[in-house]
């Protein structure tokens, strides 16, 4: 599995600190706001990449189905 770049875990970062303050898996709107970023389709690029990497998992047909599957 590869190393994670900084955005990268930045992502993964804001995936597990929005998790713990709604007790829910965070939309990609919400994981954008927290990184910062003007669109929710970049958010989903670095989702697809963490999956990729295995850090975490997701379900396509739910917007709150995210699970972290290990922390960087």
């Amino acid at each position: 599995m590869s190393e994670l770049t900084k955005r990268e875990r930045d992502a993964l970062n804001a995936i597990v600190t929005l998790y713990d303050q709604l007790k829910y898996s965070p939309t990609m709107k919400e994981i954008a706001e927290e990184m910062g970023l003007a669109s929710a389709s970049t958010a989903f690029k670095y989702i697809e990449l963490l999956e990729k990497k295995g850090f975490i998992e997701r379900k396509e047909s739910a917007p709150r189905a995210l699970r972290v599957l290990r922390r960087a």
